[in-house]
Formats: C-alpha cells, structure tokens, sequence
C-alpha cells in the first residue's frame, strides 16, 4: 500500500509552499500532472500585493479595495485575514530566497501601489525558488508525470486517490489530501492558461461530492496579446499600471485602463479592435521594466515603445471553486484545497489583481496550522482503483466544441438564452478520455452556476 502523511496533488505556488510547511510535521508527496513547473505560476507576470509601507498604506485600504473589486460578494473574514497576513507572506518568500525589486506597482483596482514584484516574471522567480527549496527537502516527494484520476472517498470521509504514473493506475493513501490543481482556463477557446489547467481537481471534487461555489464568476484578463498563440501570451496589468493607453482602431482611448478588470475586459471586447499603447514612453525603460514582455513581443514583430499591440479578453482565472473554510477544509473530512481550486470568499465576483499568489501563500499557513494539531488516520479501507483513460480521437472535437460553445455563450457577456442553449449543447457532447471528462464535467458546472445567477454581478455579467 502506498501511503504517506500528507498528499498534495498539484505543484504551483500553492502545492510548493504548502509542501515546505508540512514537512516540519510529516512526510509529503506532491503528485504533479506534467513536470513541476508546468502549471500556471510560472505564467503571473504581475507580482504579490500586500500592504509594506504602512506610512502610505493601510491594511483596510487593501481590504476596500479588495470589496469593490469583487462587487461586495466577497467572504469578509477571508479578506480581513487575507490582507492581514501578506506582509508575513511576501517576508516569508523573501526568507525562501525570493528577491524582489525594490519599487512597488500599482495595478488596476488597487488605490496605492502595493504590488511587489520581479521586473515582469514574478511568478517565474516564486516557481524557481520554491522548486529549488522543495528538492532539497528530505522529507517531501515529488512524482512528476503522475495524472490524479479520482479521490478515495468513504462515508464523506477522503483517504487517498487514484492515480496513473503513465504505465499503470495505482492507489495512493494518506492522512491528508490537498487538492491544489490550479484553474480550468482550458474550457476556453481564448485562455493565457497552460494546457493542464483542465478543472482536473474541481471534477474530482464534483463526483467525490464536495460542495463548490461561486463557479460562474470566470475572470477574464483584460489584455492578452492577440496573437496565435496557446496559450495567449498575457500583457500584465502593470503596463498600464505604469502608463499605457487602451486604444481602439481609431487610436481613442475608450475607458478607464484602472478599472477593475471585469469592467475593462467587457470594454475591450465592445471594441472591433482594440490595443495596448506605449508609443508614449522611452524605449530603454520599458526594456528595463518590463524585459520578458518586451523581448516576447519583439520575438513576434512588435516593438513596445513604437507599435500598437493588438489585445483580446481571455479565460485567465476562476475565482470560485471547491467551496472551503478559512482552514482550507472542504465539505469532505480530511479533504482540502489551495490555491485557484479553491474557494476561499477571498475574490467574491472578480478577483483583485495580483491576490491570487498571496492567497496561496496565505492560505498554506492557514491550513499548516490547522494540521498541526490534526489527529491521524488509523484505519485505511481498501479501494478499487479507478482507471485512468488515454484520450481518444474524439475527444480533440469535443474539445474544440466545448471550448467554442464556454467562449461564444459562457464568456464576457452572457444572455438568458444563450446560457441554456449552452447547457443543453454541452449536455450532448461526449467525453471518453480522463482529462476532456474532467474538462466537460468542469464546463457543465460553470454554465449552470452561470444559469442559477439571474442578474450581473462582477465578472458575471448578463445583457437583456
């Protein structure tokens, strides 16, 4: 019997930061679906809010501001303890060898500059780091390549998971299991997720049957270069945090590039064409400040300092999921989850920029916490195990379908009539592999949550 103390399943920020907590009490397994950086962390160009000056800033003005961007749905407490506990957040990435820049940005919804950041690859350098802490610990195991079927769950009580190591399905126990598998962006024909980002743990959750929440509330990043590409290259929010312009094809700026970012994605979408300008500024200090950016859009024909860069709206970040308390536990006993799978209350309707990787950070020491005066599992019952299927054929045009049918009815802007039009299509399509499953499971769940909300609120948003 494979067993171990605590099974996290997923490697991003969450399942990382979480894994060096627990390993002060216990052994740690992390089951990761690819490689340990394939997953969206390493994608956050932007960087970790959190009040650091308390001479400029106030922990309330980034609880305000976290309200207003969510349209006052938000899980107060989640919040108060949220903002509370970032500046020991972002101390303790410091401590992890993190190094971040000196300055601060501001981003949109944000009232003051709060934002820490690495240049334009914050995520990148979190992923590195903790990557490198992590394999250095003798007490955590990472098994790359290892596909999470389904939780072993018994009397609503969780006891391991199915997984496939990519030769055959094995079970694995354990005293513990978080699921921290990040978002679903893939049920979108436009996302700036990677292509793991398939709901994985939020359908697991479903046929477990733990409650989620909040589903219908799908952020979309307001600027992704409209260029083909998968996933599409994001524009961070810290370029227009730092002065660009959002121009339509007669060069007009049409709204506000601070607003929070469901009021600008829906903007731009309005628009025939839309595009980001920063013609405006000195050609060196955007190749300083924003380096990664600028060298990608280089790489594709565009100079930032002298073109305007074509933008599209993109699935980037679900801000509901499986439905958790402030201790990171499910409605299934010895269940959690972290990070993008979960929700926390943290985002209400519309995620403020830059909370998400705090959250993470947050939100482990929360759950750390809570385990450590955890009492363990003595008895095991035995499972089948549960079979993990290759994808098939057929399943690339169920994809496509899904994705095409969640972007054209489920998206930006939603109708009464397209939401059910879009429940009965996807209740028709078929699945056979494990992944376009959990990917159909996943888009069947968002388009009736969508479908159970009747009025706009935040990034769900419906038009008479």
């Amino acid at each position: 019997m494979q067993k171990t103390d605590f099974l996290i399943i997923g490697s991003g920020i969450a399942g990382l930061a979480l894994a060096l907590e627990l390993s002060q009490i216990g052994e740690v397994v992390i089951l990761t679906k690819k490689d340990i950086s394939a997953g969206s962390t390493g994608l956050a160009q932007g960087g970790i809010a959190g009040v650091r000056d308390t001479s400029k800033d106030t922990f309330e003005q980034h609880f305000e501001d976290t309200i207003k961007a969510g349209s006052n749905h938000n899980d107060k407490k989640a919040v108060q303890f949220l903002v509370k506990n970032a500046p020991s957040a972002l101390k303790k990435l410091e401590k992890y060898g993190v190094k971040f820049d000196f300055s601060l940005h501001k981003e949109g919804g944000h009232s003051l500059p709060r934002i820490s950041h690495v240049a334009d690859e914050t995520g990148r350098a979190v992923q590195e780091i903790l990557t490198e802490q992590v394999k250095k610990n003798k007490k955590i195991k990472i098994i790359e390549n290892a596909f999470t079927t389904d939780l072993l769950v018994k009397n609503k009580t969780a006891y391991g998971v199915s997984w496939f190591d990519g030769e055959k399905s094995n079970n694995f126990y354990a005293q513990k299991i978080i699921l921290s598998t990040g978002g679903c962006g893939q049920i979108y024909k436009k996302t700036t997720n990677p292509s793991v980002a398939t709901g994985d743990g939020i359908a697991m959750a479903i046929r477990a049957g733990a409650k989620t929440k909040d589903l219908e509330f799908v952020q979309f990043h307001p600027t992704a270069f409209d260029y083909p590409r998968d996933p599409l290259f994001l524009l961070s929010e810290a370029l227009r945090g730092d002065g660009a312009y959002l121009v339509n094809e007669k060069e007009e700026r049409f709204t506000d590039e601070l607003a929070p970012r469901d009021k600008v994605a829906r903007a731009i979408f309005r628009q025939k064409k839309a595009f980001l300008d920063f013609r405006h500024e000195k050609r060196e200090e955007l190749a300083k400040k924003f380096p990664n950016i600028f060298e990608n859009l280089l790489t594709a024909g565009y100079d930032l300092s002298k073109n305007l860069v074509p933008i599209t709206p993109a699935g980037h970040f679900m801000c509901g999921g499986v439905l958790v308390d402030t201790n990171g536990e499910t409605s299934i006993k010895n269940l959690f989850a972290l990070g993008e799978v979960a929700c926390t209350g943290v985002h209400g309707a519309n995620r403020l920029a830059s909370n998400s990787l705090l959250e993470a950070v947050v939100f482990a020491q929360a759950i750390f916490d809570n385990l450590k005066k955890s009492p363990p599992i003595t008895n095991f019952p035995i499972f089948e195990i549960k079979e993990f299927i290759p994808e098939k054929d057929s399943d690339k045009k169920t994809r496509k379908k899904l994705q095409e049918i969640m972007w054209e009815k489920i998206g930006l802007i939603r109708t009464e009539k397209g939401l059910k039009e879009a429940i009965k299509k996807l209740n028709h399509l078929k699945a056979k592999g494990t992944e376009t499953k959990n990917l159909l499971t996943t888009a069947i769940q968002v388009a009736k949550s969508a479908h159970a909300r009747k009025k706009s609120l935040g990034a769900h948003f419906i038009e008479n």
